[in-house]
């Protein structure tokens, strides 16, 4: 019969690079979600909000749908040229 040895307890340098290694993974995502929501335009908005409350604060900013409709409309070519 064949004993087993008993598993070894997690060491503090083991436990401190797998926490290391979570924070990296965690600023890695948040790194890559700030870049597909800049990208895709999501964050612009935002920034037209925070951009409008600095330049304008006695006007309230346009609701996002209607801004982005504005938007929309302003990207639109009006006729041929």
């Amino acid at each position: 019969m064949t004993q087993r040895s008993e598993p070894r307890p997690w060491t503090a340098t083991a436990t401190a690079a797998a926490a290391a290694a979570v924070a990296a993974a965690v600023r890695g995502g948040r790194s890559l979600r700030w870049w597909f929501r800049g990208v895709l335009g999501a964050s612009a908005y935002e920034r037209y909000v925070a951009r409008h409350r600095v330049e304008h604060p006695d006007h309230d900013p346009l609701p996002e749908r209607e801004w982005w409709r504005s938007r929309q409309d302003e990207a639109t070519p009006k006729g041929c040229c």
